[in-house]
């Protein structure tokens, strides 16, 4: 009997595996890049972020934009973490370009290093704090605040 029960709960959690893959959840070691606003706010929300707020734009060609802004909880004072995602999306809603802000740059080059292991073609450019993916056809790139050294800015955008 007992037996007979744990066959039926590992088949129902390879069968909940599968499902997951097939719907297509995302890895924390992929970017979002094109994705819609629904997988952003799921993949946001396994991360314990929230909603912040959604502005309407107009790019220089008149087009129209959306600029999603996504917060997460902050940890004591002191401590490394990533405080909000702001997230660019087309017309089609899909994303083109998102900025992480962190507080501390080891969780900037954390993520650095996993989309290096996702993606292998993701390469330094000249020592500087720039990599690019031409087959992938998107760049990440790493940025100090200018008034507060503490603060870093990961961009992920399209080529």
């Amino acid at each position: 009997m007992l037996h007979c029960l744990i066959i039926k709960i590992m088949l129902s959690k390879c069968f909940l595996f599968l499902i997951l893959i097939l719907l297509g959840v995302k890895s924390q070691s992929q970017t979002l890049l094109n994705s819609d606003l629904s997988e952003i706010k799921k993949e946001i929300g396994l991360q314990k972020g929230g909603l912040k707020k959604i502005v309407l734009k107009k790019d220089s060609a008149n087009i129209s934009l959306k600029e999603v802004t996504f917060s997460y909880q902050t940890p004591p004072e002191g401590n490394t973490c990533i405080f909000d995602t702001k997230f660019y999306l087309t017309s089609n809603n899909k994303c083109f370009r998102y900025i992480d802000r962190y507080w501390g740059d080891e969780l900037p080059y954390q993520k650095i290093n996993e989309l290096k292991k996702y993606y292998p073609t993701l390469k330094q450019v000249d020592n500087k704090s720039q990599w690019v993916d031409y087959q992938n056809k998107f760049e990440v790139i790493l940025t100090q605040d200018k008034h507060t050294s503490a603060v870093f800015y990961l961009e992920i955008k399209d080529i």
